[in-house]
């Protein structure tokens, strides 16, 4: 009898691990939590999880009731990339509606569920916003490389674009670099 008893335990306990087992799997262990890489900033605060997009790898952020992705790249000293510390990542070449080079960028593309744009301004980088949610063709006077800001190109043409919101979101404000990953 006591053999019985102790088979039919052993089948309930069985039973309830593996339906704990089932909704583990389902919803997302804690333990699969520990292995999804995260960002955190120069000051060891959670930014959020490592994703890719077509831009790349970075964190998706809600900025002013929009939700952006932000790239980062890792962080280089001109000649070496370094294996554990990343920055914010910039877009190449900068459009601007001035002539000459300020003001707010105008965006083209863009990776994220809201169009945006980090531009590097000395040791600061700003995400600038675009303020609709579609396409208009836009006026562009000026062209820079980032982050070269004194370099500043005249060239006027018309393209399909974004107006962006005079005001930008400082990254490296609310998230200083260097940047890390970690699981």
């Amino acid at each position: 009898m006591r053999y019985f008893i102790v088979l039919a335990l052993l089948m309930l306990n069985a039973a309830a691990a593996g339906a704990d087992n089932l909704q583990d799997r389902r919803r997302g262990s804690e333990g699969e939590e520990r292995h999804i890489p995260k960002v955190f900033d120069a000051q060891g605060k959670f930014v959020g999880r490592l994703e890719g997009s077509s831009g790349g790898d970075g964190v998706y952020l809600e900025v002013n009731g929009a939700v952006v992705f932000a790239a980062i790249a890792r962080q280089t000293n001109g000649a070496q990339a370094s294996a554990t510390q990343w920055q914010w990542a910039s877009a190449g070449f900068i459009s601007y509606p001035s002539s000459d080079c300020s003001g707010p960028p105008l965006i083209f593309y863009y990776s994220g569920v809201q169009p945006s744009m980090a531009v590097r301004q000395g040791a600061d980088v700003v995400l600038y916003v675009a303020s609709g949610g579609s396409s208009t063709t836009v006026h562009a006077s000026s062209v820079r490389q980032n982050p070269n800001i004194d370099q500043c190109t005249a060239n006027a043409y018309d393209i399909p674009g974004f107006v962006v919101e005079p005001s930008g979101y400082s990254l490296t404000q609310h998230y200083p670099e260097p940047l890390t990953i970690r699981f």
